[in-house]
């Protein structure tokens, strides 16, 4: 498995932009860290740790998938009903992935 620096770029971003999501999955990984044994959709996280700094949902919900994806964290199967009544997935740590005490690369 990769990195979680990694990702797909499909739209062909350079320079700051890319940085920018690289810093933006650590923050995510680091948020689950954090809550090693816990399980929250994306708009938990979201509500947390991001929405106080203006970054966007969608980039929450974009990091969750890609550290999904390289195996650092995984859907749980369970759901939990946020807005407007919708049922969302939930995720967590994958702790045979993730030493919880190690740096984030």
């Amino acid at each position: 498995m990769g990195k979680i620096d990694n990702f797909s770029n499909t739209l062909f971003l350079q320079g700051e932009l890319e940085k920018k999501i690289s810093t933006q999955n650590q923050a995510v990984l680091a948020f689950f860290k954090r809550y090693p044994e816990e399980s929250f959709t994306p708009l938990t996280v979201y509500r947390m740790e991001f929405e106080r700094y203006g970054i966007p949902y969608t980039s929450v919900r974009r990091s969750i998938t890609m550290l999904t994806n390289k195996g650092f964290l995984f859907k749980t199967g369970l759901m939990e009903k946020e807005m407007f009544g919708a049922n969302n997935n939930l995720w967590k740590l994958n702790r045979q992935r993730v030493n919880v005490y190690s740096e984030l690369m």
